[in-house]
């Protein structure tokens, strides 16, 4: 089957279209303009079927196009509108684009273990060989400043494009593959094909924000210069902002199978959509002062306790009341002109984005009680957050009440609530009391008469990403349990890091108050690791948590340190 794809130029002023070998150069262009000139036309063939097709920024705006063989990769650069390759390259194993951005585009071979950045600089192409170790890479996504986050078997770091080094680490919980992920203004983001949800984490800080789609999710159109992605479920195309966190139904004449591409000028994105048998691409405007081709905006005001049920149910309403919007329009492009017209009807869409069922219905349980009403506690969904955590911690059926309740009115704003009143609602007053397992896993909060859910178990809940921890390694495990003690001699962070998660799988390194990131690193089974050792034993201390002190062995260690027992190297 022919492969026929889109790319669009970073300035937004070059489309090219692929079919197989033949590649159809379109532009120059100005969308938001009309009395731009009509877009240029321009083809050429690359050497081989089995080929990719990107463009990046100059000056001057390029495109790469990468041909593999059965041994080598040959890379073309090709700056519009000329039609013949300015630089050729190849590199000597069959490799894919892994990322395209800054004037590079990195390459990785089939086996996962050799990257390669190539290097667009002005009408010549030059290869830069990037030092991966023993770790193959899972996968690469260009971010801004020229540079890359770069994901290998149990470490995620950003690297620099140009010098091809790491920067930094990022202790970021991501999705188990299969996944697909990508970068939008500042924020990295990650689809599991299949499932209805998108986790979007922002760079800055590492926060993680979770959106339900109501519907499958099978891929994902973006581009690097735009903060929109565009969902490709089996109900139709959803628009996801990732600044205003906000999801809208996009109306475009969309087949499953059309190859789609964004088309960013400044702040107006539009969607670009190649049907097969055409000749030339739609185009419905998605963002900035034109974008027709979005519904209207899910209302989500804030809530209070007196209304809570009330809001609760009209933002689910509206999400599933979206409404489509019209005026969308195709882009014909022959003989070299542009011809704008109204769309042909299109089929129905009808994605309907969820506010996270499990979490509404804890609110509406909280309203109630409030509200001094008898209400059931909801059963918690075992694939979301809430199950999930009470499984880890391995909790009895009242510490999972509590837990439950206790979220519920944190949910609504009430955070804390009277112990007696708490101890009615349960028909028990252990947890309450602080002699249950909460207070034992340090996850309560006790003052003046009133109890609450600490704060990193809200986070947690949420899916916020920790305050006082960075997590490195694998998924979560049950840590090693108490305080154990290790040598630095004379090794930097990154080296005692590398052994350490080689030996118990997850660990939290502690970056803030040890205190409160003991219990983070619990929450999150990890084994919490300070290369600070303090003066004294850490209070409260979860039970089961674990903490690795990194000390040297010539400074004078606390009482307590002393008697800190060797890490054994052994699981």
């Amino acid at each position: 089957m022919t492969t026929r794809e889109l790319a669009t130029s970073p300035d937004g002023q070059w489309i090219a279209m692929r079919d197989g070998r033949s590649v159809t150069l379109v532009g120059p262009r100005t969308p938001t303009s009309e009395e731009a000139p009509g877009p240029g036309t321009h083809r050429f063939e690359l050497e081989g079927d089995d080929a990719e097709l990107v463009s990046v920024m100059g000056p001057p705006i390029v495109f790469v196009a990468m041909v593999r063989t059965s041994d080598a990769t040959r890379v073309s650069l090709f700056v519009p509108p000329e039609t013949q390759p300015t630089a050729r390259i190849e590199l000597g194993a069959p490799a894919r684009v892994a990322a395209a951005g800054g004037g590079r585009v990195a390459l990785v071979t089939d086996d996962r273990k050799e990257m390669t950045l190539v290097r667009a600089a002005g009408r010549g192409l030059a290869l830069h060989p990037v030092d991966l170790g023993d770790n193959p890479v899972d996968f690469a996504v260009s971010i801004e400043r020229n540079q890359l986050v770069i994901g290998q078997p149990r470490k995620l770091e950003v690297w620099d494009g140009m010098s091809g080094r790491p920067l930094r680490r990022l202790g970021l919980e991501l999705p188990p593959p299969p996944r697909i992920i990508g970068a939008a203004a500042g924020h990295l983001w990650i689809v599991r094909p299949g499932t209805d949800e998108v986790v979007m984490y922002r760079l800055s800080d590492g926060r993680p924000f979770r959106h339900f789609i109501g519907a499958p999710i099978d891929d994902v159109v973006a581009s690097s210069g735009s903060p929109l992605i565009v969902l490709v479920t089996r109900r139709g195309l959803v628009r996801l902002h990732c600044f205003a966190h906000s999801l809208f139904a996009v109306d475009a004449p969309w087949r499953p199978g059309d190859p789609m591409a964004q088309l960013v000028v400044g702040d107006d994105v539009r969607l670009l959509g190649w049907p097969a048998g055409a000749s030339e691409p739609w185009s419905v405007p998605i963002g900035g002062s034109t974008a027709a081709g979005i519904a209207e905006p899910i209302a989500q005001e804030p809530t209070n306790i007196a209304n809570a049920a009330e809001k609760l149910k009209q933002m689910r309403d509206a999400a599933q009341g979206i409404a489509r919007a019209s005026g969308g329009v195709h882009l014909a492009i022959s003989n070299g002109e542009a011809t704008t017209f109204v769309a042909s009807p299109t089929p129905t869409l009808t994605p309907t984005p969820t506010l996270g069922n499990w979490r509404e219905a804890l609110a509406g349980f909280a309203t109630e009680i409030l509200a001094g009403r008898e209400s059931e506690l909801p059963e918690p969904d075992p694939d979301e957050a809430l199950a999930v955590l009470i499984k880890r911690l391995q909790l009895t059926t009242q510490a999972s009440r509590a837990l439950a309740m206790l979220y519920a009115l944190y949910l609504v704003g009430e955070p804390a609530i009277a112990l007696a009143k708490l101890a009615g609602e349960l028909g028990d007053w252990t947890e309450v009391l602080g002699q249950g397992q909460l207070a034992a896993l340090a996850m309560l909060e006790r003052a003046g008469g009133k109890v609450a859910l600490a704060g990193a178990v809200g986070d947690l809940l949420d899916g916020a990403a920790p305050r006082e921890i960075r997590i490195a390694g694998g998924s979560p495990v049950v840590p090693r349990a108490g305080a154990w003690r290790v040598g630095r001699d004379r090794r930097g962070d990154a080296e005692i890091e590398a052994e350490l998660i080689s030996t118990l799988e997850r660990i939290a390194i502690v970056e803030g108050r040890l205190a409160p990131a003991l219990l983070e690193a619990r929450l999150h089974g990890a084994t919490a690791v300070s290369m600070l050792p303090p003066g004294e034993r850490p209070r409260p201390w979860p039970s089961g948590a674990g903490l690795v002190l990194v000390v040297d062995h010539g400074r004078t260690a606390s009482a307590w340190i002393a008697d800190v027992p060797a890490l054994p190297t052994a699981s």
